[in-house]
């Protein structure tokens, strides 16, 4: 039975989707091959078909989970068109609450995944530092300081403060010391004026 064209590219699609919610939740270490085929529904022995190798769905998969975080930073202000510190502020409540904190297969990949990318090789690391300058453009083009290299500047500083945190309040299992962590990062990233 022959397929229509679009089938190969929607199942590389599926792919990907899978296997980037199971790396945000496991790592890549933590999941096989052979379950995100499962979990899409497919064959172990389709994969190949699509990808060479686990890291090059790892790529993938980690482009798509920080274009997912893009997504989340630009409906941070439900439509309201904000900028400048009042985008901050919105972008730091969502991200650093505790909703994001409890979503480790569709929250931000940075946490749980940037330690892994190191560990990869060059085109990974490659792909990654791509997704991270489409990250911080997006953040700098909201910060809107005015001067291009300021605004990049506190834009990794707000990355870093936002993941920084997530990072740490995922790790601790009493609730109040992560509310603590999330707020205090909130706080950080965006002082009240």
């Amino acid at each position: 039975m022959r397929y229509p064209q679009e089938h190969k590219a929607d199942t590389r699609r599926k792919i990907v989707e899978v296997a980037s919610r199971a790396f945000r939740e496991h790592g890549p270490a933590g999941v096989s091959v052979a379950e995100i085929m499962a979990d899409a529904g497919l064959t172990v022995g389709g994969f190949y078909r699509h990808f060479e190798s686990k890291d090059e769905l790892f790529q993938e998969a980690l482009e798509r989970a920080l274009g997912d975080t893009v997504e989340m930073l630009q409906r941070a202000d439900r439509g309201a068109g904000l900028e400048g510190d009042e985008w901050v502020q919105r972008a730091a409540a969502t991200y650093l609450s505790r909703a994001h904190r409890d979503l480790w297969d569709a929250g931000c990949p940075l946490p749980g995944l940037t330690a892994e990318v190191g560990r990869r090789g060059a085109d990974v690391r490659q792909s990654f530092g791509d997704a991270l300058q489409r990250l911080v453009a997006e953040i700098a083009g909201r910060i809107d300081a005015g001067d291009p290299d300021v605004g990049r500047r506190r834009a990794w500083g707000l990355l870093s403060t936002l993941v920084g945190c997530l990072l740490l309040a995922r790790g601790v299992t009493d609730d109040r010391l992560a509310d603590e962590i999330l707020a205090a990062g909130r706080a950080a990233a965006a002082p009240e004026s």
